[in-house]
């Protein structure tokens, strides 16, 4: 604590130097002791990628809101009040291709720039990884994946595959979600977020059937949702991606022919 005050201390007493002021050596100020007031993201690079996405507007807004409410937090907390509780696990609907897993990494990279998060590490599993074939096997599975992922973000795509369905009974799925409703608390301090993604009729239909536990703990109110882009934004990322990847410069026509092929396979069914 005194060495991060007075390393505090110090960095501040320099930049007002370099300012042309005159400080007081022998004064502490508040943030030389708490620290920072606000979190200062104006460095955040994980911020800047995430602006400079194409379309996603409304989980751009979400993390905007997430920072409200760190700030809010902060002047509540100064005030004496209660804090307002919020969670870092997150459910993520949307299709294929709309930008799901590229946005977990980049939420990890902000959580840690935040110190929300000790790593801001991103794992990915699949719902086979934590279904095990014999009894007890699920649980274990599951609990070693929670383990390892203390720090980190924790990525589950298509998590409707650990719900067996409403009319089904499946032991081994449902000692994994047991499993993380009795491990994923939600609580201030956590240091884990766990990432649910998937399509959004299967993964409501999994929030309402299954441990309402789970519900509790991965709130569809506060959904991320990923929109499908629309044909000009996919020939912008097309000729974006041929460029930055390739060095192919795509024409329009090009890019649309590519584009119709696009639209036509996402009328299949999932």
């Amino acid at each position: 604590w005194r060495k991060a005050t007075v390393r505090r201390q110090g960095e501040r007493i320099v930049k007002e130097r370099a300012a042309g002021r005159s400080p007081d050596v022998m004064r502490l100020e508040r943030d030389d002791i708490l620290g920072p007031k606000y979190l200062d993201v104006s460095g955040c690079k994980a911020l800047r990628d995430l602006e400079g996405l194409d379309g996603l507007k409304s989980v751009k807004t979400a993390v905007q809101n997430l920072l409200a409410v760190i700030r809010t937090n902060a002047d509540l907390e100064e005030e004496e009040k209660p804090v307002r509780n919020f969670t870092l696990n997150r459910v993520f609907l949307g299709n294929p291709g709309t930008g799901k897993t590229t946005v977990a990494r980049i939420y990890g990279s902000i959580l840690r720039d935040l110190g929300l998060l000790s790593k801001g590490d991103v794992v990915e599993k699949l719902p086979s990884d934590f279904v095990g074939s014999a009894l007890g096997q699920s649980q274990q599975l599951t609990t070693a994946i929670l383990d390892q992922t203390v720090g980190c973000v924790l990525v589950v795509d298509e998590a409707y595959g650990l719900y067996p369905g409403k009319n089904s009974k499946d032991p081994y799925k449902e000692s994994v979600i047991d499993t993380i409703v009795g491990k994923v608390q939600g609580v201030p301090g956590d240091d884990r977020a766990v990432l649910l993604l998937g399509y959004k009729e299967p993964m409501e239909e999994m929030m309402r059937n299954a441990n309402p536990g789970l519900a509790r703990r991965f709130q569809l109110q506060d959904a991320w949702k990923f929109e499908d882009y629309d044909d000009f934004a996919l020939m912008k990322l097309l000729r974006a991606k041929a460029q930055n990847d390739y060095g192919w410069s795509l024409g329009l026509k090009v890019a649309k022919a590519a584009v119709e092929v696009l639209a036509k396979e996402r009328l299949k069914p999932n």
